[in-house]
């Protein structure tokens, strides 16, 4: 100024007075740590900084911000292996913007009293990782409308190997043996039982002869069975009704009585009966208890006449 009233632009870290005695009371530059070269002078904060600096920085470059441009801008963190008056001393926040708070937001500076870790992302309730990328156990299907980041499983416990454990993708449960669904809730064609076994379900175990098939209720287990026959697998018969044994009907061929306009399967041969048959052919025919026992016949000797001497 003309009475050099002022001090010079970026000269603003104190208040302008005048020279006392051996105090010059000279002005002095702000501190904005090479990130920008323009700053003004505020009471407010000289008070509040006990009267050691006021100059607050404007227009801070290379992502800082703050008083002295000394911190970094949302979204990015301070890099602890570069001083803060380095141009690349903030970098950008590693996070998967579907599972963090406010879309990749992440801790912008190392401070062991708040226990903040710079670079560490503000992850969702129900995420997880470094990156904020992965859904927690238990939970599925990270998306970044949803406001918890991942939905929890809902595996039916009866059926799952693992309660409440699902894929952190598709959110599919994994099954015991013999049990299906997305949830494990139900139990495979041709078994039974979920819920009322230790491991998944058990086969119907419809029986052959009683059932039309061997399907059976989900939760019953109770089997089609056939007509008049009843229980679970088919395996009893109905009041009023028995099973018969394998020898109940028993056809003997000589009681048999042609049916009228019945024809005979075997038609009569000129063959002889059994017994002139073989004796014809020199056995003796008998039958000892009820087996037909063949001997050879002792031939006799017959001399002709007129051979006696």
């Amino acid at each position: 100024g003309m009475s050099c009233e002022r001090c010079k632009e970026f000269y603003n870290d104190a208040p302008w007075r005048p020279a006392e005695g051996s105090q010059d009371n000279a002005c002095k530059p702000c501190k904005c740590n090479g990130h920008s070269d323009r700053c003004y002078f505020d009471m407010a904060v000289y008070v509040a900084n006990d009267r050691i600096s006021g100059g607050v920085c404007e227009d801070c470059q290379h992502h800082t911000m703050g008083q002295h441009c000394d911190q970094c801008k949302p979204f990015f963190y301070r890099d602890p292996l570069r001083t803060i008056s380095d141009p690349l001393a903030c970098i950008p926040c590693d996070c998967d913007p579907e599972g963090t708070l406010y879309s990749g937001l992440c801790e912008s500076r190392t401070d062991p009293i708040l226990g903040t870790i710079a670079g560490w992302c503000l992850c969702k309730e129900n995420v997880e990782g470094v990156r904020c990328d992965m859904c927690k156990p238990s939970y599925y299907g990270l998306s970044g409308s949803d406001p918890l980041g991942c939905q929890p499983c809902t595996c039916n416990p009866s059926g799952s190997l693992s309660f409440s454990m699902c894929d952190p993708v598709t959110g599919e449960c994994l099954c015991q043996r013999f049990v299906t669904g997305p949830h494990c809730e139900e139990c495979l064609v041709g078994y039974w039982g979920l819920g009322n076994h230790l491991y998944g379900c058990s086969p119907c175990g419809c029986d052959i002869g009683g059932a039309h098939n061997n399907l059976c209720s989900s939760s019953g287990g109770q089997c089609d069975c056939l007509p008049n026959i009843m229980g679970r697998q088919c395996t009893e018969p109905a009041p009023g009704y028995f099973f018969l044994p394998l020898d109940y009907y028993i056809y003997e061929a000589e009681h048999a009585k042609s049916l009228s306009r019945s024809a005979p399967l075997v038609k009569p041969t000129a063959l002889p009966r059994c017994d002139v048959y073989f004796q014809q052919k020199g056995y003796d025919f008998t039958i000892e208890n009820g087996n037909i026992v063949l001997n050879r016949s002792k031939k006799l000797s017959v001399r002709k006449p007129g051979l006696e001497q």
